[in-house]
């Protein structure tokens, strides 16, 4: 019912917008005294006096520009061509065509932009402005991720892939004595160097493949005017993407025990989608409302993938009694552990859904030069996917039935929008508002028994006997928000206009450990132009967030086991505290933040021009934490009250500045020259600690990592992120005759990441195997990029010119989390990845067990790039 009624809106609307434009046409036809552009295109007279009659009529302007680009660069990566499609060929740059028939008032609009590229644009308009209008529009952008990735997967449809037989016996894992000898020269299976052989086994049967999306964007609208104050427009939409996204895909319970793969994850959307609008404006009063229904589709439900490291007969019983499906995995051939993993992995894609929004504005003149605005607005969000089993493989027991069988996912959504304005006195302008939002989630909440990653490794004999840790909850997260706020503005004749914005946030949240935060706002602002010639603003915000009573137990919520059977249990999640005492997230932590913005406007001589902007955004999210915690403990049976160390875990702070220079100089009539210079940083400090899971229950009296105050257990980041860019250029203009351009712009950023590991965390540690959290500090990630291009053009006539471009642009990159040589990583070829730590080598937590099958070493190299365009314009 409610489908037909949808569909029955649609229908009424495109009959009332498309058939009353066709009648009127039809009624302008029957004058006999309107003569169709084809008939009197014909009836032309030589001596040209038809040819005036009609030019007097119609109005056609048009513009066309052809080029050719003669691209070259050094390597084949896809940085330079991201978001656009510079390539050798020649293209339709552009292509303008306007026809309106000055009698009827009608006109055809037609928009070519890179015609047949991958980043085309198009857009035609027909109908009469002042009644009724039909336009389509078409745009494609395209998204280039990778050129040189390569993989030993080859996609069989419909979202497996799947790998060959041999290559998985060929990689299999005999036995490794020590991880230190992985990297020696190759001594056959079982030997020094097998992951030297693994390597190059991958590099042998790797093939290319291209990593990119293709997004198309068509709409269809109509138009039509009912009155000079009502209109309505019916838009018609479909969206598609198709291509492949770098994915990674993951096959066991947890590092250092996991096998995984970067994957070409396959895109294949559609989204479907109506909007109808509706507008009236009379004096006193303006009302709109909107109609939205969009309808998503993925035609690839789930991403299915072989496992490369496996014992032999990958494709069959692997000749172990205990399991019929699944296979030995390289920790129980190496190390005689008793995890079974699946032989196939597989994840859920992105799910069908549904979109329905309705909103309604609303605009009344009041008396006092008041005006209220109010917007309501109400949405429904539905997803009802089928939902995957719990694992590929039953390892030779029997899984559970999931607790439904769809998702029957729900979320409806309501918004209220007040504002209302007044001009209490002659100077003074005030504005009030108030904002309401609420996401409520319906999806039902279901005990299920979660099952990790596709392997038994959590159950004591196969995968029939749970873990207690493995029951579960699915919630359903929702918040509302409301805001509302008084913004003041007072003019102060010569001497500017300042103003005042005072301003109150509230947000509450389901199954967070703080429910509700609340914030106040203050912003000050100034803008005066002291001089004739100088123009300065400034604006200071303060905002303070309160974060209110922080449960760190509600992570508890998520679990359903019997507490009281488990209690004493060392790694129980329930009965200890869930997150370390000590962290704040900071999007529910207390907050205090500054915001200081500066522009200024300088016009020394008529002929120079200077702009300058300052930005400064500061956030300290310093909270306070509790110095005593009571928790389970499971030597003394009871709940104890213990000291804690209430050292503050998380984001403390971060700060970003942000300033730019324009600087533009006319020197004549022909000639102009310009610069800018902006630099951008950004600063964040987190911190964390080491924390055994065993210490949260287990004699919680004693001397914790959690309780130690000495901060040998806790370490800092501090992250700087900065780019500088700066750029100038010269315009040079002969007019009628030719003009020169010409520009250069360099830019670089460093991204520095430094560790600050405490005494019982050191660096590069490999004497303890006590000491598992180890840290290093990375090298910098660097990038530069230099721009030059200059473009010569030649005006041939007054409506016919030429241009000449060259352009040359370098890309230049170090990262040392594509380079792979940062500490405890080796490379293997350029497609393999292993982390190597002595100090676990051999035991069921050797970083080496953790495999990374890689799509490229470098998925975005440097580049060089020479570009030549000719183009040639016409205007008519």
């Amino acid at each position: 019912m409610e489908m037909n009624m949808r569909a029955l809106i649609a229908l009424f609307a495109a009959m009332l917008l498309v058939v009353t434009p066709v009648l009127t046409i039809a009624e302008e036809l029957d004058d006999e005294d309107d003569l169709e552009l084809d008939d009197e295109l014909d009836d032309l007279d030589e001596d040209g006096d038809e040819e005036e009659e009609e030019t007097g009529r119609f109005r056609i302007v048009g513009d066309i520009n052809i080029g050719i680009k003669v691209v070259e660069q050094n390597s084949d990566s896809s940085k330079f061509n991201e978001y656009k499609d510079d390539d050798t060929a020649v293209y339709l740059n552009r292509f303008l065509f306007d026809l309106e028939d000055t009698e009827t008032g009608r006109v055809f609009d037609l928009r070519v932009k890179n015609l047949v590229r991958d980043d085309q644009d198009i857009f035609m308009e027909y109908g009469d402005p002042g009644h009724y209008a039909i336009d389509f529009h078409l745009s494609d952008t395209p998204y280039r991720i990778s050129d040189n990735a390569k993989t030993p997967y080859q996609y069989a449809g419909s979202g497996f892939y799947r790998v060959a037989d041999d290559i998985v016996n060929a990689i299999q894992i005999s036995d490794v004595a020590s991880a230190d000898s992985w990297a020696a020269p190759d001594a056959g299976a079982g030997g020094a160097g097998e992951d030297a052989r693994i390597s190059s086994v991958l590099s042998e049967n790797v093939h290319d493949i291209g990593i990119g999306t293709e997004r198309r964007d068509i709409s269809l609208g109509l138009k039509y005017n009912f009155s000079k104050r009502t209109k309505a427009r019916l838009e018609f939409a479909v969206d598609t993407k198709k291509g492949r996204l770098i994915t990674g895909a993951s096959i066991g319970d947890r590092p250092s025990r996991s096998m995984t793969v970067q994957l070409p994850e396959p895109i294949d959307y559609r989204n479907e989608g109506i909007k109808f609008y509706v507008e009236h404006r009379a004096e006193q009063y303006q009302l709109d409302a909107t109609y939205e229904y969009s309808k998503f589709e993925n035609k690839v439900d789930t991403l299915s993938w072989n496992s490369l490291f496996h014992a032999a007969g990958y494709f069959g019983p692997d000749g172990d009694s205990s399991t019929t499906d699944g296979g030995s995995d390289y920790d129980d051939i190496r190390i005689g552990a008793t995890t079974r993993y699946a032989t196939t992995g597989r994840i859920a894609l992105s799910p069908d859904n549904t979109y329905e929004n309705i909103m309604l504005n609303v605009g009344i003149n009041l008396p006092m030069m008041s005006r209220l605005n109010a917007t309501v607005s109400m949405g429904k969000m539905e997803q009802d996917e089928d939902l995957l089993p719990y694992a590929t493989s039953s390892f030779g027991g029997t899984l559970d039935s999931l607790p439904r069988a769809e998702a029957d996912a729900k979320i409806d959504t309501k918004m209220v929008n007040l504002f209302y304005t007044i001009r209490p006195i002659k100077k003074l302008n005030t504005r009030i508002y108030y904002r309401y939002y609420d996401l409520d989630n319906k999806t039902p909440e279901s005990e299920f028994y979660y099952y990790t990653q596709d392997s038994n490794s959590e159950y004591t004999s196969d995968i029939t006997t749970r873990n207690y840790r493995n029951e579960r909850v699915s919630l359903a997260y929702a918040y509302q928000h409301y805001a509302y706020g008084l913004d003041l503005s007072y003019y102060l004749g010569k001497k500017g206009a300042v103003g005042l914005v005072a301003e109150k946030s509230i947000k509450k949240r389901d199954y967070r450990a703080t429910d509700e935060t609340d914030e106040d706002m203050l912003t000050l602002s100034y803008r005066v132009r002291p001089m004739e010639k100088v123009s300065v603003k400034v604006k200071y915000k303060w905002a303070e967030r309160e974060a209110g009573n922080y449960d760190g137990e509600v992570t508890d919520l998520s679990y359903h086991y019997d507490t009281t059977v488990y209690a004493n249990e060392s790694s129980s999640p329930v009965s200890g505290f869930g997150n370390n005492p000590g962290l704040r997230q900071y999007d529910i932590a207390d907050r205090d933040r500054d915001q200081f913005d500066l522009t200024v406007g300088v016009v020394p001589i008529e002929e120079v021009t200077i702009n300058f902007a300052y930005h400064l955004l500061k956030n300290d999210y310093s909270s306070k934490i509790a110095s005593q915690i009571t928790s389970w403990d499971s030597i003394r049976g009871v709940f104890d009250t213990v000291s804690i160390d209430p050292t503050q875990l998380g984001l403390l702070e971060d700060e970003s500045t942000r300033f730019v220079l324009d600087l533009n100089y006319r020197i004549n009539d022909e000639m102009l020259a310009y610069g800018f210079l902006s630099q951008e940083m950004i600063d964040t400090d987190q911190r964390g600690r080491y924390m055994n899971e065993n210490h949260k229950i287990n004699n919680i009296r004693a001397a914790r990592d959690w309780r130690d105050e000495s901060g040998k257990y806790v370490w800092n980041a501090d992250l700087s992120d900065e780019t500088n860019t700066i750029g100038i250029g010269f315009d040079y203009f002969v007019e009628e005759s030719f003009d020169i351009q010409t520009y250069f712009t360099h830019s670089e950023g460093v991204v520095d990441v430094d560790y600050k590991p405490g005494s019982e965390i050191a660096e590069d540690d490999t004497s303890s195997l006590l000491d598992h959290a180890e840290w290093y500090s990375p090298g910098d990630v660097k990038f530069k990029t230099n721009t030059f291009n200059i473009i010569f053009t030649k005006h041939l006539a007054e409506n016919m010119k030429i241009s000449c471009s060259y352009l040359y642009e370098e890309y230049d990159e170090q990262d040392w989390q594509q380079a792979g040589s940062s500490a405890h990583q080796q490379v293997f070829g350029g497609q393999y990845v292993a982390n190597a730590d002595p100090e676990t080598a051999g035991t069921g937590n050797d970083r080496v067990g953790s495999r990374l099958v890689t799509l490229s070493n470098n998925l975005a190299p440097d580049y060089d790039v020479h570009m030549i365009s000719i183009n040639f314009g016409y205007k008519w």
